[in-house]
């Protein structure tokens, strides 16, 4: 028939000597961005590449966007090279991508320690319980069984929280940035496509070698790939997300206002605090302020939040609905509970 002609010819248009994907049911911006991580992580020895085809996804800006962030981080994820082709140049919008000869086949990957992925999930899981719980730095997640608790009156359903591991998700992948990248839009889509009831929000932990001690080359992926294609896919309309690491400081990411992922500013917390608290006696100086505000975000392993858009919004409605609504807030809260414990800024 008519689709299977039409299939065939965008065939013939495809790479000979690569993967032929045909995404017809693709129709939004992170069903693309999944697909075409995940091939970076499916790829074969045999195949220089991939076409990737979206017959069914307009968006030909997408596909430019996710083409020229992954050629502009090609030596970190592999040596790829990608170009995006709309129509009517082509039968339909693809994008294709080359791989370096280089690169290994993900078959190549040494065998993955299962142990040490469970253990680096069960010390993640005693942070929930120990740390995010129990100091409260986040309201509505109390345990890892209830999450998004209180914004019922917003429609929101209570659900538990997910742990993943990026090396569990793809065991076979030997390049770091990409088991990262494949893992956090399958988690987007996880989220996208599950109830509340079921998953509230994901702690995803990226591969821990190199990333645990690697603070910088982890933000690296979250800012430079990570967060580009979330902004050129419009995935800020499901998902919220934040980076956590066990070295997370802020005053070393550089940002002076506020950063998609990051931690605001310790200067911006000082600032809060001068309108909440008061006097200057009773407000904690600006080091402490900038460790305490860092310590919020350490967390067992290198880890990526993903949040619910949704849920995300309820919380700001029910805090603007508050009797007496106190703008940023939390960050102060967060900061004192931290400085008050003691515990982390010990350790």
């Amino acid at each position: 028939g008519a689709v299977n002609s039409f299939k065939e010819d965008c065939r013939v248009a495809s790479d000979k000597n690569g993967a032929f994907v045909w995404g017809s049911d693709i129709t939004e911006g992170y069903q693309v961005a999944t697909y075409v991580f995940k091939s970076l992580v499916n790829r074969k020895t045999a195949e220089t590449g991939a076409t990737l085809w979206f017959p069914s996804f307009h968006n030909s800006k997408v596909l430019q966007t996710l083409a020229t962030v992954l050629n502009e981080n090609s030596k970190e994820l592999g040596g790829i090279t990608a170009s995006a082709t709309t129509w009517p140049r082509a039968p339909a919008n693809k994008l294709e991508i080359t791989w370096s000869s280089e690169s290994n086949s993900p078959a190549d990957k040494a065998h993955i320690d299962e142990s040490q992925l469970q253990d680096d999930m069960d010390a993640t899981e005693a942070w929930v319980e120990n740390t995010l719980a129990r100091l409260e730095l986040c309201p509505h997640a109390i345990s890892m069984q209830q999450s998004a608790v209180g914004l019922g009156e917003e429609g929101v359903k209570e659900g538990p929280i997910a742990i993943r591991h990026a090396s569990r998700m793809h065991p076979r992948e030997d390049n770091p940035a990409c088991a990262l990248a494949a893992a956090f839009w399958d988690g987007v889509t996880e989220l996208a496509t599950t109830s509340e009831e079921e998953l509230s929000t994901i702690l995803l932990l990226a591969p821990s070698s190199p990333y645990d001690e690697d603070f910088q080359g982890f933000i690296g992926v979250c800012d430079k790939i990570l967060e580009p294609c979330v902004q050129a896919t419009r995935a800020t309309d499901v998902i919220g997300r934040a980076w956590f690491h066990p070295l997370y400081d802020a005053a070393s990411v550089g940002h002076s206002q506020v950063l998609p992922g990051h931690a605001v500013p310790a200067s911006m917390v000082r600032g809060f605090m001068d309108k909440q608290l008061g006097g200057p006696s009773d407000k904690p100086n600006d080091s402490t302020i900038a460790k305490a505000n860092d310590a919020v975000r350490w967390t067992p392993h290198a880890t990526i939040n993903l949040l619910r858009r949704s849920q995300l919004n309820a919380a700001k409605r029910m805090e603007a609905a508050s009797p007496n609504p106190i703008p940023n807030a939390i960050y102060v809260r967060n900061a004192m509970k931290i400085i008050s414990d003691g515990k982390l800024l010990e350790s």
